[in-house]
């Protein structure tokens, strides 16, 4: 995902995380209170238009305005009219991923893995890592002529000269952060820390989207080059092979 499209706070635009448009949001407050009446009885109040926005729960409503407390919003989108739920600068409903799907070329039982480390990357970072890890592992060893016991690390450096030299180090980080972010003492480490906590599009964004890089220059880029070099008449491809040869 454009990282400029991303849903973000009080953003006029962004990609719906309902319908996927990117267009625009208009945004509201949302207030709830309770009060007791006289009776002993509880009443709640709800409200969606006076700012400031502000969830009061388990505490005395104010006489007067609403104190500094948690606040919550609402996002609604001008293309589904669907509505998503932010507190604070979270958005909590629904929990929508900055991730990029699963390259379309990417195996079945590798974007599985994929798919399942973005679904759980809201909630647990390290666990998304080692889910990534996995499905980068699982693609390298499913094809021709890998070893299919490799360790990741010797497929990683067989890839070398194969693609981009960013690519190679992404990947390697992907490796790096996926063996070590559910150690003990990972943490210490500098990349770690901030793949852990950080801002997703900081190292995040850019490890998932490494993947996809991935498939693009093994797989979907030569299928695509040579599905348009074959257009050329026979003839001049055994010309240019032979001038290529000297």
């Amino acid at each position: 995902m454009d990282l400029d499209a991303r849903p973000e706070l009080n953003k006029e635009r962004f990609n719906c995380p309902f319908c996927g448009a990117y267009t625009q949001q208009v945004w509201g407050a949302l207030n709830m209170y309770s009060t007791i009446n006289g009776n002993g009885g509880t009443g709640t109040v709800f409200a969606s238009d006076a700012p400031p926005t502000r969830v009061l729960l388990d505490r005395d409503p104010p006489r007067w305005g609403f104190p500094d407390w948690p606040e919550w919003f609402m996002s609604e989108c001008s293309s589904c009219t669907r509505r998503s739920v932010w507190r604070e600068e979270k958005m909590v409903f629904p929990l929508a991923s900055p991730l990029q799907a699963p390259h379309p070329d990417l195996p079945a039982d590798a974007a599985a893995l994929y798919e399942e480390a973005r679904a759980v990357e809201p909630h647990s970072r390290r666990a998304a890592a080692a889910l990534a890890r996995a499905s980068l592992e699982r693609f390298l060893r499913s094809r021709d002529g890998a070893d299919p016991k490799a360790r990741l690390a010797d497929l990683i450096g067989d890839l070398k000269g194969q693609v981009t030299s960013p690519l190679w180090k992404l990947l390697t980080a992907i490796r790096y952060i996926g063996n070590t972010s559910l150690h003990r003492d990972a943490d210490d480490n500098e990349l770690v820390a901030l793949f852990i906590s950080g801002d997703a599009a900081d190292v995040i964004v850019p490890f998932f989207g490494a993947i996809n890089m991935l498939v693009e220059e093994l797989i979907t880029a030569p299928n695509r080059s040579e599905a348009i070099y074959l257009m050329i008449p026979e003839g001049v491809r055994e010309i240019a092979e032979r001038e290529g040869k000297k």
